[in-house]
């Protein structure tokens, strides 16, 4: 996992530490800048590795499986199925604030399954995704942390045009309409309605589609209705 996850992390935390999405192959590049920031040499090597420990241990907690919770192992394990890699510094933060008690966790959990919305719902609305780069990187410093999970879903509201969050007007539109047999996140979205309101988990992966037609060669006025 170290050689797959470990530049993906560093990239992360440095949003977080810098507000700045370093590029893809310059990301040792921005953390020896970060390390040789004012701040950083302020605080000194070790309480930068003491930072970077902790943080590596709330991102395995949220993209690999690692979180003890149950309620939130199963929030980021569906978050995951979106592969929305580009929130991971929004919920880095995040989960900085739950693991020391500034958000509770069923707050915490929330804003999750908010995010989770937010992205499933621009998927089926088919809004571009170049804009969420910038839209998780810069969250935070819209939110007013002692109205935390208010603030978030203010800023979800009132984020516009096409970083909006598809009201259900739209969202039930486009859902009517939209390829679901042939969208990337199907395995998603079957699962997430077959275990809707159940309380022991359906395993939806093995699941296969069938095209169910009538059997006469004329379609009723009723059927195509």
């Amino acid at each position: 996992a170290y050689g797959t996850h470990f530049d993906d992390f560093i990239r992360h935390y440095l949003t977080v530490k810098t507000g700045d999405i370093p590029r893809l192959n310059e990301v040792y590049e921005a953390f020896k800048s970060h390390a040789r920031s004012p701040k950083a040499v302020g605080i000194g090597i070790e309480a930068i590795v003491q930072d970077i420990r902790d943080f590596a241990r709330y991102f395995c907690a949220m993209a690999l499986g690692a979180e003890d919770d149950s309620d939130l192992r199963l929030a980021f394990q569906e978050l995951r199925e979106l592969k929305i890699d580009v929130a991971y510094p929004f919920l880095l933060e995040l989960y900085q604030d739950y693991a020391t008690g500034a958000l509770s966790k069923e707050d915490f959990e929330e804003a999750v399954r908010l995010i989770e919305t937010y992205v499933f719902r621009r998927a089926i609305c088919a809004i571009p995704t170049n804009s969420l780069n910038k839209t998780f990187s810069t969250f935070t410093r819209e939110l007013k942390k002692d109205r935390y999970l208010e603030s978030i879903k203010a800023h979800f509201l009132t984020m516009p045009s096409y970083r909006r969050l598809p009201k259900d007007e739209e969202f039930q539109r486009a859902l009517q309409t939209r390829d679901l047999y042939n969208f990337r996140s199907r395995i998603y979205w079957l699962r997430r309605f077959e275990n809707y309101g159940r309380k022991e988990r359906v395993v939806v992966n093995e699941y296969t589609i069938e095209h169910i037609m009538p059997q006469n060669d004329s379609l009723s006025e009723k059927w195509k209705e």
